[in-house]
Formats: C-alpha cells, structure tokens, sequence
C-alpha cells in the first residue's frame, strides 16, 4: 500500500473443486421408454436456427392415389387386406364412385383379391378421374345429391378427416393406421412449402404428427415401430431419404433427421414423433395428422388379466388432438370450397371396446352424425382374413364368452368393472304396471349476464303431481350443475313384504354451455313435490345441498339431512337387488334402444337412464362409481333412498298397520288395498289414484 503497510490478505479461500463421482448410466430398457418430445423439440429448435431451404423435388415420384402408393414397388411396396383397401378409397377419395362399382365398394369381401378390386374400381389421378373428368370436390358433392347413393351416411359430401375403426383385437388396426399415415406424410412433403400451402405465419414454427397411446412405451410398439418400419423398408423413402442427403450436404444443412424415436424434415418442416395421454403436453402445437391406439381403454382399470392399467382422460386427449389439427382442417375448408383437392389435418383413433360407455364406442355412435367422420365397427373376422370366428374360438378356449364378444366381435358389456352386470335380474325387478307420479318439462333460459350470450340456464318444471299426504315417503336428490345431472327419487316401505319401492326419479341435465337453475329446480321441483307428499326425510347428497337442507328444515319442518353414500350402502343397495327387496319404476323405452352417447337425450328417460347406470357404473368396493363417460346421479339418489328407508324401517313401517279401528290404503284405477279387515269407505279418484278410507268392523 503507499503508506508501507503490506496489503492484506486475500481471505476468500480457494475452494478445491470436489469430483462428485458419478453413478454408472443405466441402459435404458424398451419399458422405460420416456416421452421424446423434449429431443425433438429440440431438434426443431437447431434445424429452425440453422435456416430455412426450399428444395426443389419437383422431380421426385408423386402417387396418383392412395392405392397407388400402397400397392406400387415404386412407393409403399405392400400388400393390404381387402378391408385395408376399402377404407383407404373413402377415407382419402381414392376411386371416382361415378366410373366404379361403388356398390362393391362399399363392402369388399374380406377376402377379395386387390387384382379384382382394381378391375371394378377407376381410381383418381391426382384428384381427377380419368375417365370422367370429375374432380374430387365435385364428384363427391354431385354423387350425394342422391341420398340413395349415400348409403345410410356411409358417402358423405366432404372427405373424411376424422377417421375412426372399432375393430377387434388382431384385426390389423395399427398396420392399417400406419399405413395411411405415410400416405398422409406421402402428401405434405410433395407440397412445395406446408407452411405456405396452407397460409400459415413462418412463426408456427413445425407441423407436427403425433401417435398417442396410454404411455409412450404403448405408443411406440403399437404406432410408432409399424410406422417407422414401413418407412425404413418403402422404396420410395429410402430413394427420397437418400436424395435428400445429398441435397443436404449441397446446401449445407441436415434435412431430415431420423433417430429410433422420432422423424423431422427441416426443408418441409414436419416432425412425427410419439408421446403418451398428456393433455397438457398435447396441447399448443400445429398438427397435421395424429393416431390414438386403443381409445376406448383409456379409462379401464383393469386389463383381461386383473392387473391394474395406468389411466387416462380419452375424451380430453382426444380433445386437445383435435384443437391442434384446428389450424390445418381451416384452411384445407377454405382449399376445398375453391374445388381444390388438398390434404386435410387427419384425426386417427382406433381400438378394440372394453365398455358399452368407453370413449371410443361413444365416439364411435356420433359417427354417423358428423359431416366429416368416417366410423366403422368390424370384428376381427370381418376386417382380417387370416381369421375366422371358428378358429378364433378354438384358439381362445379359455375366454369367457363375454370377453369373447367383447375383444373380437366388438360386442362389449356395459361396463369393464361392472358394478351391477345382470341385466335379466334387473328388469325383474322393475314394476310390471306404468304408474305416474308426475308430469313435467325441461325448460331454459338464457344468462342475461352472459357477455357472450352462450350461457343458458336449465332447469324441470312439474306441470301435473299426483300427490298423496297419507302414506310416508322419502325424497332424495342428487346435485348437479355443469357436467352432472340434477336427479331425483321417490319412494316408500312396503312392510308386508320388507320391500323398498323406488316409485318415481327424475332427471334434468346440461347440455353444451347450459348450466343448472338451482333457484328454478326450488320452485318448479322442490317446493311443489315436498306441498304434495308426506315425506318423513329428504335425504341430499353433501354437494351443494347446505342451503336447500336449511331452507327445508325451516320453512316445511322437513327431516332434511345431508349425506354420502358409503360401501356398505352400496353393498346393502345391492344386496336388495340380489334379494328382490327393491322395487324399481317401469322404464319408458328399452334399455338397448338408449342414446347411450347423449346424456341430454338420457334425461327424457329416466327410468330406462336409471337402469343403464346400475349396468354401466363401476365397482368400487361395493359402492357404484361413476361409469366412462357416463353419469350415476339417478342411481345415487336411489342408494341414498335406500339407505334412508332401510336405516329408519320401524318410522316407515308404523304408518302402514293400525290397532286401532282405521285404515288407510292407496289403490291405483279405484282398487283400493286397505288395512287389515273389512272395511267400507270412500273412494276418491284423482289422476287415475285413489285414496281408501275404511272403518274397521
């Protein structure tokens, strides 16, 4: 320092850097495969960076038809099955229907040969037929001019870009959908430009495809691997990859990339890759095209086996798959109305069934309904013709006949767990005679608060009651308001034969952005029926029941209680069923004949809702659960009917039996069951009821 002294010492210590020693990196096994989006998002990431080169292959083999490019040694080099080759022609307008047998078309053998299937079919060349001169917007839009030539939805005006097979289990649905995905890529890379093709900004960045199954492992075996073989081993890849390879080390830049786990086209920018049933990793980017392998067990819990499944939201994953491909599918509407042939942002689900209720035989039923969903359901034998019902049998002699139906002849049961799964035993149960308690209607009314004026408010309202203040019933609800139904149940204790009688439900459920008026189910629902029975409990589900329980208990001096049904309730529950000491309403239509898909529709039902929910719910331990994509709000109004009736059976029973010298009894068309003895009394009708009072003699 200037004034003699030493400087002070450097007092931070030198840390010695500490060797962490490593653990030895495990080999990673097929099973423990992880999501590979990361990788090729980064792989995205370096190939935007590196710049963007507009290649010239004007040069490289285009496919005249998907057929074409199935079939040709010059493209995919492989053989389909019949069935393959069907579906493929209407999915992507593959034969002009006016030049072709389009009656054979629209049921090839399963066996037929494809040499026969080209004699009676003109394919397209490049969206034209050549032999008519249609395109394929006008074809299409003046064939279903006719509706005979629909044939019952099958032909629809606008080419399919939702595709879904309902297949049995070894029907071929994962070579199939691998099959029509290199079609779909087939046609994206021979787009000078996607991006600009279908006026999309340069910040969207990639195009994706994404193959979806439960977990990544599942995606990869069953989607990725068939799809990533048949490129490997198609001539017309193997030609293009190498082309590109070389035009690649021309402009300085790698053009594709193609690791075990995912592909990317930097010159197109197109990335196809797998990744498992994450709604929140699906969501966000642009897609082209994407495949979900065996949609309807996203939900099950158990396999054939017992042993338990990961689980996944289906309708979500389906759901976000299908907002990526939004993009896409707009401008190709834009293309088509201009009479363009163009690819479209494809949608792929296929699977085996596990339940009546699971996602995909709900998808599979809105089919017919949707413009632009192509849905088929096909047994095994029916799509593979190295298969045949007899040989299937002898070769799974040791499958039920239930799993049988449901694996091979898309015949599933109601439920994959049921909780409840003999439908004979249920409908015995049921009342042999159409008895009503009441009448009524759905209403709605818009949310006048609502600034985008989709909101409305739904909401029952009982027009006609056919009351009875002489015998004690029990009333119990189950609240919904958003995506639950708000449900009801009646009934009352019948002691001579120890027997629980469910004499009417009801129901109201929200549709699309409709909610429940619970102020209006108060006034039109509540308040009336409790003004016109003689309820000794009103029992509620704990949901959003506090204020209706306290305003009960103070303003009608009703037993209101609040409630949540336990295992042993269900068990009891199932148990009277098993026992015939339950009695459930006649239902208004057979079950079979339910709109299984539509839960608004269900509500108009809800006897016959009823007893589809005791088929399709869940077994949890004994208590009923709520079934795939379904709801259980009627029958957990009956479980806490049950429960309330079966816990306070001496309060219900010592209504109906007297010591003394009267009687009281209800009678249905003026027969009147009166108390014990003879009596005579006065008969009063109302609404085909009527009440008995007798003095005993």
């Amino acid at each position: 320092m200037a004034d003699g002294r030493k400087d002070p010492p450097d007092r931070r210590r030198k840390k010695k850097r500490r060797e962490v020693k490593q653990p030895p990196r495990e080999k990673r096994e097929r099973g423990d495969l992880l999501d590979p989006t990361p990788l090729l998002l980064e792989a995205i990431s370096k190939g935007l960076d590196a710049g963007y080169a507009e290649i010239d292959d004007r040069d490289i083999p285009k496919a005249n038809n998907v057929v074409e490019w199935l079939t040709s040694p010059e493209f995919l080099n492989i053989k389909p099955y019949a069935k393959q080759v069907q579906d493929a022609i209407h999915v992507f307008s593959g034969a002009c229907y006016f030049c072709s047998d389009t009656e054979f078309l629209v049921d090839i053998p399963v066996d037929e040969k494809l040499s026969n299937i080209l004699d009676r079919t003109t394919l397209m060349r490049r969206g034209k037929c050549p032999k008519c001169g249609r395109r394929v917007m006008e074809m299409r839009h003046e064939w279903c001019l006719d509706p005979a030539n629909t044939y019952g939805g099958y032909i629809k005006e606008d080419p399919p870009n939702d595709i879904c097979c309902l297949e049995g289990q070894r029907s071929g649905k994962s070579t199939k959908t691998a099959m029509y995905a290199t079609w779909v890529l087939h046609r994206y890379l021979m787009l000078a430009n996607p991006t600009k093709y279908f006026g999309l900004l340069e910040a969207v960045g990639a195009l994706h495809c994404t193959f979806v199954s439960v977990t990544a492992k599942q995606a990869w075996e069953n989607l990725w691997q068939p799809f990533s073989d048949l490129i490997d081993s198609a001539p017309w890849f193997k030609t293009y990859h190498n082309w590109l390879a070389k035009k690649g080390q021309e402009v300085g830049m790698d053009l594709f990339h193609k690791p075990d786990t995912y592909l990317w086209y930097g010159h197109k920018r197109l990335a196809l890759s797998f990744a498992p049933a994450d709604q929140r990793t699906l969501r966000g980017r642009t897609r082209f095209c994407s495949a979900v392998d065996e949609l309807g067990w996203f939900g099950a819990s158990k396999d054939r086996s017992g042993t338990s499944r990961v689980r996944a939201d289906g309708d979500g994953t389906v759901r976000a798959l299908d907002r990526s491909l939004a993009t896409i599918r707009n401008s190709a509407r834009k293309r088509r109305q201009r009479r363009q042939n163009c690819p479209d942002g494809y949608q792929f689900t296929i699977s085996s069934p596990s339940a009546a209720t699971d996602p995909m035989m709900r998808r599979y039923k809105r089919g017919p309904k949707s413009p632009r969903m192509y849905s088929i359901l096909r047994t095994t034998w029916e799509s593979n013709p190295t298969f045949t019902e007899e040989g299937l049998r002898e070769q799974e002699g040791d499958v039920s006949e239930r799993d049988f139906q449901c694996d091979f002849a898309c015949n599933p049961p109601y439920s994959d767990d049921p909780w409840w799964d003999n439908e004979t035993a249920l409908l015995d149960i049921c009342a042999k005679k159409d008895l009503r308690f009441w009448q009524g209607q759905i209403s709605s009314a818009k949310d006048p608060t609502s600034t985008t004026g989709r909101i409305r408010y739904v909401h029952y309202k009982l027009t006609s009651i056919a009351g009875d203040m002489a015998l004690p019933r029990c009333l119990c609800f189950d609240n919904g308001e958003k995506h639950n139904s708000f449900a009801w149940a009646m009934g009352r204790y019948d002691k001579q034969n120890d027997l629980v009688i469910a004499e009417e439900v009801g129901e109201v459920a929200p549709g699309e952005n409709e909610r429940i008026h619970h102020g209006l189910m108060w006034e039109y629902v509540i308040e009336p029926l409790v003004q016109r029975f003689r309820f000794l409990h009103v029992g509620w589900d704990r949901w959003e029941s506090t204020r209706y329980v306290a305003d009960l208990r103070t303003k009608y001096r009703v037993r209101a209680e609040q409630y949540s049904p336990s295992m042993k309730d269900g068990k009891q529950l199932r148990s009277d069923m098993a026992n015939a000491k339950i009695l459930f309403p006649m239902p208004e239509v057979p079950i079979s004949s339910l709109a299984i898909e539509d839960p608004v529709a269900l509500a108009r039902t809800p006897r016959a809702h009823l007893l589809l929910q005791f088929l399709t719910s869940r077994d949890g331990n004994g208590l009923p659960l709520k079934p795939q994509g379904g709801n259980d709000d009627i029958l957990r109004a009956v479980l806490l009917l049950d429960r309330f009736i079966r816990d306070n059976v001496e309060e219900y029973s010592r209504y109906h039996w007297y010591g003394g010298g009267r009687c009281v009894g209800i009678g249905v068309g003026g027969t009147v069951a009166g108390g014990m003895g003879r009596g005579t009394g006065l008969v009063v009708g109302h609404g085909g009821r009527a009440l008995g009072v007798g003095v005993r003699r």
